[in-house]
């Protein structure tokens, strides 16, 4: 069966149709997207979590990137795991918000939190890095509002 230039006129003006709407949905997500990063930034947790991951990534010597990448090394796990407890210590910051930062989900945040609470109740050297980072990690956080206002 041969298409007509007119058959073609018409898919080619749905298209055109479609790919607008594509578009517009696409802005949309990307609007939706700023407004959850900015409400994230606004309470200041997400501040918390960079404040928290620069002095784990400091004590570990491991990068934020790192941090963030696909690894279940012990070197680069162990630090991503303090950060959760540390964040989660420090602010009200849900599972699903700290998840996002490090592109986990809120179930590998929480196993995270949990697996840092239960060695320090074990490991007494690593209870005690804990306790120095979070000590630094307030002293850090206090500066900062002081430096802000």
């Amino acid at each position: 069966m041969k298409e007509t230039d007119e058959d073609i006129d018409l898919e080619i003006g749905a298209l055109e149709r479609r790919k607008s709407k594509l578009l517009k949905l696409a802005q949309l997500k990307r609007e939706v997207f700023e407004l959850e990063e900015n409400k994230m930034c606004a309470s200041g947790k997400v501040e918390t979590v960079k404040t928290v991951a620069v002095e784990v990534c400091q004590k570990f010597n491991v990068t934020f990137d790192r941090l963030t990448m696909k690894c279940r090394e012990n070197a680069v796990a162990v630090p991503r795991q303090v950060v959760f407890y540390i964040a989660r210590e420090l602010s009200d910051i849900r599972l699903a918000e700290l998840g996002r930062i490090f592109h986990k989900d809120h179930g590998t945040v929480l196993h995270g939190y949990r697996s840092v609470k239960d060695r320090m109740t074990v490991d007494r050297e690593f209870a005690q890095t804990i306790e120095q980072l979070m000590h630094s990690c307030r002293q850090r956080l206090a500066s900062e509002i002081v430096a802000a206002n």
